[in-house]
């Protein structure tokens, strides 16, 4: 970036009657479009504000609000791509007076904190924004899968816990299996949705219960045999020599 007088130079712009302009955002917090050699010169010094006092510059708040700001404005920010490149914007309200984004979003709880979009798809605006810690802001990412069910809206690992289903069932359920949310997280179907193991083995294909009890054992046995090779015809050799494959093992 470049610094002059209270204006910050944060990107370029579209002419203003043939010439250069440029993006920059005065001190007091305003972004504003102005022509680039005015700027550069000196003759532009503010974006018009003549400075005035708001009382924020130097608190966490406004900090948080310019690195907001510069997330969404400046090409130059090193996560301009996560943000402004994604069509990520701050409102214009909250551009021209940053004490309204701090009347919005209240104080900051503490320094581990920063501000956070609810709807990860949405701007920086009025209903969209909260002060929440690095743990909340990482469940709160578009890698994240959200489900709402039972009146609630949370994502896989909250119903996780609160289920006691495991996460990648869960996912399996509604993702492959296209069962409906509030289907899908009833622990009582626990067994019901989980996919079962199967072996090919001589053009067959049977789950490994089946396998089993082809050949005398249990599905543990075989389970682990798979854990010791990959060979299909020692997972699957019977218990007793005596039994072929395709016969029953219940005499």
């Amino acid at each position: 970036m470049e610094l002059t007088t209270h204006l910050t130079i944060i990107g370029k712009a579209k002419h203003i009657n043939g010439k250069p302009a440029v993006k920059c955002r005065c001190d007091c917090g305003s972004v504003v479009v102005l022509l680039e050699r005015r700027v550069r010169t000196g003759k532009r010094r503010t974006c018009g504000c003549k400075m005035r006092t708001h009382g924020l510059t130097g608190t966490p708040e406004f900090n948080a609000y310019r690195s907001m700001v510069d997330r969404c404005a400046n090409r130059k920010h090193k996560h301009y791509g996560r943000y402004g490149g994604r069509g990520i914007s701050v409102c214009q309200e909250w551009l021209d007076d940053p004490r309204k984004f701090v009347e919005h979003i209240g104080p900051k709880p503490s320094k581990r904190h920063t501000v956070d979009r609810i709807n990860n798809e949405g701007d920086y605006e009025p209903g969209n924004v909260r002060w929440a810690s690095e743990h909340e802001q990482k469940r709160n990412t578009s890698r994240n899968r959200w489900i709402e069910a039972f009146g609630r809206r949370m994502v896989i690992t909250d119903w996780s816990n609160e289920t006691g289903l495991d996460p990648h069932l869960i996912r399996y359920r509604i993702e492959t299996l296209g069962w409906p949310a509030e289907k899908a997280l009833n622990p009582k179907r626990h067994r019901a949705g989980r996919p079962k193991k199967m072996l090919t083995f001589q053009g067959k294909t049977m789950c490994l219960a089946d396998w089993a009890k082809q050949i005398g054992v249990t599905p543990a046995a075989i389970t682990l045999r798979m854990k010791v090779t990959d060979s299909v015809a020692e997972i699957l050799r019977p218990a007793n020599p005596g039994i072929k494959l395709g016969e029953s093992s219940d005499g």
